[in-house]
Parts: structure tokens; sequence; C-alpha cells
């Protein structure tokens, strides 16, 4: 029970973060990533293996950092 209590794993950049889920299903695990995109809808994308599922949430959250740099968020009444 102890390899349980790593998850839901947060992967963090800068102000972005992903998390890693295991889940299991009819005695097969994978690993969900879930993350915010840059225009906040929630994306989730499914792995075999925690490596791959880790590699993919660091890649994922460097980029969104990098192309969150180039928009301008209007809040209060700019919204408008």
């Amino acid at each position: 029970m102890k390899a349980n209590s790593s998850f839901p794993e947060p992967v963090e950049y800068k102000s972005c973060t992903a998390t890693i889920y295991r889940q299991k299903n009819r005695d097969v695990l994978r690993y969900e990533v879930r993350y915010y995109d840059v225009d906040g809808s929630m994306q989730r994308v499914t792995f075999p293996t925690n490596t791959s599922a880790k590699k993919f949430a660091e890649i994922a959250v460097r980029e969104i950092a990098t192309n969150r740099e180039h928009f301008v968020t209007l809040r209060g009444r700019a919204a408008f």
C-alpha cells in the first residue's frame, strides 16, 4: 500500500501544474496526466507507464509556461 501514497503526483514548473494519477482497471495499471491548457480547458492524456507519463507532464508544463508569457489576461472591468 505504500506505493499508492505517492499518487496523485504533482509536476510543477513556475506557476503551471500537471497531476499524474494512477488508475487500475481490470488489473491493468495506467497513468493519467491532467493539466489545464493555456485557454483554461482541462486536458487528460493516458499512458501505460509512469515514466512516460512523467516525461510528458514535464514537457507539457514547460510548454504551457513558455506559451503563457505571450498571452495577456484581462481581469475585472477590462474583461468586459
